[in-house]
């Protein structure tokens, strides 16, 4: 397929809800296993929580949630790291309930992020730094998708398989998307 993994968000609210109670948000897709078996797959990763970052680290100017950056000075007045490192890490052990392996990713950014980027990475990297100062049982790092897909290769996991096609998916009961693209491209013909 000329890739070695999809990371995607946007799936149907039933089949998300059946994976994250059965830690299946990663599976081996092969979505012609009819008519050529295991020849085409590929590794694939739902995100729980779209594809941004969690609650509380929306670093942008504009009216985007908290603001705040991470201050990890306990002598500053506006020391958060400890509140923001405590947030993460409850966000962190809820999501390792839906992944297999122990390791997880956690997208940093969003939908028209960055206007700061210097205030962004700024605070990921004292949100690193005083995390990993204060937990010895979660580590982060800074990542890449490669590295992220290395590191669960490295745990030899057995995937779920899916072999359905993911379209026409719903948000919500009776509110599906479909036309805007599909996995079978020749049905759009």
């Amino acid at each position: 397929m000329g890739f070695d993994a999809w990371f995607f968000a946007r799936m149907d609210y039933e089949d998300r809800v059946k994976r994250l109670a059965n830690q299946e948000m990663q599976w081996v897709w092969r979505p012609m296993e009819q008519s050529l078996g295991d020849s085409v797959e590929i590794f694939t990763h739902t995100m729980q929580t779209m594809y941004e970052w969690p609650d509380g680290y929306w670093y942008d100017e504009r009216d985007f949630g908290d603001k705040s950056p991470v201050v990890s000075d306990p002598t500053l007045s506006t020391f958060n790291a400890d509140e923001k490192s405590a947030s993460l890490r409850d966000f962190i052990l809820d999501k390792s309930g839906h992944y297999l392996g122990n390791h997880l990713m956690i997208p940093w950014g969003g939908d028209f992020m960055y206007a700061n980027a210097h205030l962004t990475f700024k605070s990921m990297d004292n949100q690193i730094e005083y995390f990993n100062s204060v937990y010895d049982d979660i580590t982060l790092v800074r990542s890449t998708p490669y590295m992220y897909l290395e590191a669960l290769k490295a745990q030899d996991i057995a995937w779920p398989l899916k072999t359905d096609d993911m379209f026409p998916y719903a948000d919500h009961r009776d509110e599906y998307w479909t036309g805007y693209f599909t996995s079978r491209a020749n049905s759009k013909s």
